[in-house]
């Protein structure tokens, strides 16, 4: 997901217009207090549903479920829904594919993620390695790097915007991912300006809810999907730049995920969905089921509250971040990772855990978040050190930077918050 929905995400994450697929073949969640209140990724609430993305891929040859024991299980399935897609409010949604994918909607808390553990495991092992001080020469490359102008560059990250199918969006940069060297050539810049321009997104609500809910669950049908395709890739290449774009793409998933589960939870079917009753009785019946179905399965596993499953998704977060940081090639974007890892410690009310974390970072001109955490370790090394209200003020700065971005992109191809 990366969704975004109206500002509920205290996990903030401006995004700047700046410095920014598995196989040629494309195979490819309480009760938020959400409200009125707009959801965006960069709201330091933490009882408030916030952003996602997304794009749609098919997984690649080598992909498999990774065995687990929390998957739904596949008694909830439902019949089969009509080919005729569901209108309302002047918006068609393909409830059939919400339909068929309604036990892996939230598959970061249904899966899991056991490839980050081998990932891990596979460039620790790697490094404990004697070198050879006089390598042979490497070979060339099977790949050729990515070398594409800025126009042509600005072309893709235009052509994969989205505001409700990113997967089939991602399709292009799949395919250029899976043509391109991971490290050489243009391909990290490529993906880190995608999650930069593309991936967060407001989704305010608009005076009709049906259209949010629908996108959302949309959106959230093709999770799997990408977790799919960053699985195939980074077991080929666990540790390389693109991998790294690849785990921060997850990242911002996770939290898109999160944002969809509240907002499924908080809906009020018979009120909130009164427009889609009327227009389609089966995709009703459908919301409302899907809704019972996961409230069943996260009761028994105590995550029954907004706090608990903002604190389940954080975990998953610091999991992907730490990852990052333990296997990203020299450093690259560790810097980002340690920032937003601590930033979720400090919305947990934990400042001297984010501080170790802001203190760790090496600055590097090139990252999404330089100009935010250059601030906080600037405060860091004055006299009088740093308080929460500057911590605030900077992260609150980010955000404002991200939903200016936001403006300007969405008004580009002729969107607002609000609509869908």
């Amino acid at each position: 997901m990366r969704l975004l929905l109206p500002a509920v995400d205290r996990h903030a994450r401006a995004r700047r217009a700046r410095g920014l697929a598995g196989s040629l073949a494309l195979h490819a969640a309480v009760f938020a207090l959400i409200a009125l209140t707009p959801l965006d990724r960069h709201s330091p609430s933490r009882d408030t549903a916030a952003s996602s993305v997304v794009v749609a891929f098919v997984p690649p040859s080598d992909a498999r479920v990774e065995p687990n024991d929390h998957a739904l299980s596949e008694g909830h399935s439902a019949a089969t829904d009509s080919a005729a897609p569901l209108r309302v409010a002047g918006f068609n949604f393909d409830v059939a594919r919400i339909r068929a994918r309604r036990n892996t909607l939230f598959p970061f808390l249904t899966l899991d993620l056991l490839f980050l553990q081998g990932l891990d495991e596979q460039v620790r092992s790697t490094r404990r390695r004697l070198v050879n001080p006089f390598p042979p020469r490497q070979p060339p490359t099977v790949r050729p790097p990515l070398s594409l102008t800025d126009a042509a560059v600005q072309g893709v990250i235009d052509r994969s915007w989205s505001r409700r199918e990113r997967w089939r969006s991602f399709s292009e940069l799949a395919v250029l991912i899976s043509a391109h060297d991971p490290n050489e050539g243009g391909v990290p810049q490529l993906l880190q300006r995608y999650l930069d321009a593309n991936i967060l997104q407001p989704y305010y609500q608009s005076t009709t809810p049906d259209p949010r809910f629908w996108t959302i669950l949309g959106l959230a049908a093709d999770h799997a999907d990408f977790i799919d395709f960053v699985r195939g890739f980074a077991r080929r290449h666990p540790s390389s730049r693109t991998t790294t774009e690849l785990l921060f793409l997850l990242d911002e998933l996770v939290q898109g995920s999160r944002d969809a589960l509240l907002i499924l939870l908080d809906t009020n079917p018979p009120t909130d969905l009164e427009r889609t009753r009327l227009a389609d009785r089966d995709a009703y019946e459908l919301a409302v089921a899907v809704q019972r179905q996961y409230r069943e399965w996260l009761a028994p596993r105590r995550l029954d509250s907004a706090g608990a499953i903002n604190a389940r998704y954080d975990e998953i977060r610091l999991r992907l971040l730490s990852t990052i940081i333990e296997s990203t090639p020299g450093g690259y974007r560790a810097a980002d990772a340690r920032y937003l890892a601590g930033e979720i410690f400090f919305y947990q009310h934990n400042t001297p855990e984010a501080i170790r974390w802001w203190r760790a970072i090496t600055p590097d001109a090139g990252d999404s978040y330089a100009i935010a955490y250059s601030e906080l370790l600037q405060e860091l090394t004055s006299p009088s050190g740093l308080s929460a209200a500057e911590v605030n003020a900077i992260l609150g700065g980010e955000r404002g930077r991200w939903l200016d971005a936001s403006r300007r992109r969405l008004r580009q191809f002729g969107h607002t918050f609000n609509t869908f």
